[in-house]
């Protein structure tokens, strides 16, 4: 199965279905966050998954996502939790699949460790339980989780996938989410990075493009190979 990841959808299901035409049969592409696609009415958003969803079937194909700051969350975690490659996931559509914060996926001999979650700091427009939801931000029970499956696998994983950074990253990728509320969640990928055997962490969050370093990879507009990191598609963005 071949790896991939990208940056944030943010519901753009043209965008999504460009990416999707574009992989190559048994593909899983990881979303790093802010998927976007179950927002309003999930019913009619389920009709047009259904579409792309047909095609990852015919490829036998995935697209595997963490959740961001903007995506449903009371509808993600109203679903039935079922197995994904040893991780507890959403299963939205036979090959849409959203993984639970502090899941170890095990595919082949690959480990990818995920845990999404951000702070809006567009609140003020946003409107409770509608735009915006307080489970976007993890609880005890979910950091707790993380930890103990690290803990299971000896600490080493080779890839992290999440929707923030570390905290020692904010400041070299600018103001846009230095925000208390999101503090925690900082600190709280600091300590899995400084204290986990890996290979790299791919986030997404701050609409940018850039190998931080050998180990930390900002994603937006690239499709970038999970393994090598080598970037093999762009699809721009709108926002």
């Amino acid at each position: 199965m071949k790896l991939s990841v990208t940056g944030d959808i943010h519901g753009d299901v043209f965008l999504l279905f460009g990416m999707t035409e574009s992989m190559s049969d048994e593909e899983m592409l990881f979303v790093a966050g802010d998927f976007g696609m179950f927002w309003y009415d999930t019913k009619i958003c389920q009709e047009k998954m259904l579409i792309i969803n047909d095609i990852l079937e015919n490829k036998n194909s995935y697209i595997v996502f963490v959740d961001g700051n903007h995506d449903n969350h009371r509808f993600l975690n109203s679903q039935e939790v079922s197995d994904f490659y040893g991780a507890k996931s959403h299963k939205l559509m036979t090959r849409i699949i959203h993984i639970m914060r502090g899941e170890i996926l095990r595919i082949d001999d690959i480990k990818i460790f995920c845990f999404g979650g951000a702070y809006s700091v567009d609140r003020f427009w946003r409107v409770k339980n509608e735009t915006y939801f307080e489970e976007e931000l993890p609880n005890q029970e979910e950091y707790d989780n993380g930890i103990m499956n690290l803990k299971r696998n000896n600490m080493k994983v080779d890839y992290i996938l999440t929707h923030t950074c570390p905290r020692s990253l904010v400041e070299k990728l600018g103001a846009r989410h230095n925000v208390a509320e999101e503090e925690k969640l900082q600190n709280f990928i600091q300590w899995v990075i400084d204290n986990v055997e890996y290979k790299m962490h791919y986030f997404g969050h701050w609409h940018k493009d850039k190998k931080i370093n050998e180990e930390e990879i900002v994603i937006f507009n690239y499709v970038r190979d999970m393994v090598s990191g080598e970037v093999t598609k762009k699809f721009s963005r709108l926002c």
